[in-house]
């Protein structure tokens, strides 16, 4: 793995701790952008260009802008804020990526994969259950990326999220409140 491949993925570890702190869900889009993009620069690294421009397209442009309407959709509040607190959601995450970190090749990405289902776990807003699940995706892309897996294709496209999304965008409470 190339030094900027390797930074490239601290970064999507870096912001996937940013993610259990952040308060606005807009603020949390954001950072899952730049997640994505520093997981497509990641991914590029690792000589698999198609499959970073499909991470670029679908998780850094596509699904951002997907759950900003479903945000403005369901209205409610734009802030969200850990069950049991910020502290100990970042305090849970450090010992998730201790643990995961010796790991080897798999470590960053376990730990990504580990701090965006604790995302999941501690938020109530749904915008924010599927920014962690995209998160977990990126998480994904790298460990495929980084075994040097060939069904990558498989993993890039963010199906969980976008199902997800999807049933959450039909659901009738939503339409009612969206009308």
């Amino acid at each position: 793995m190339t030094s900027l491949a390797q930074g490239s993925a601290g970064v999507v570890l870096v912001v996937a701790f940013a993610l259990l702190g952040v308060r606005q869900t807009s603020a949390a889009l954001l950072l899952l952008t730049v997640q994505a993009v520093a997981a497509a620069v990641a991914v590029s690294m690792q000589h698999q260009v198609a499959a970073a421009g499909a991470v670029l397209i679908l998780q850094a442009i596509a699904a951002p802008l997907a759950l900003r309407r479903l945000l403005s959709r369901i209205g409610g509040s734009r802030t969200t804020v850990p069950t049991g607190g910020t502290k100990l959601a970042v305090i849970a995450g450090a010992v998730l990526t201790v643990l995961a970190l010796p790991w080897g090749a798999l470590g960053l990405p376990l730990a990504v994969v580990l701090l965006a289902m604790l995302l999941v776990a501690t938020r109530r807003q749904p915008v924010m259950h599927l920014a962690g699940l995209l998160a977990a995706q990126n998480g994904l892309v790298l460990a495929a990326a980084s075994t040097g897996w060939t069904g990558i294709y498989g993993v890039v496209v963010p199906v969980v999220p976008l199902l997800a999304g999807g049933a959450l965008w039909l659901h009738p409470q939503i339409r009612r409140a969206g009308s």
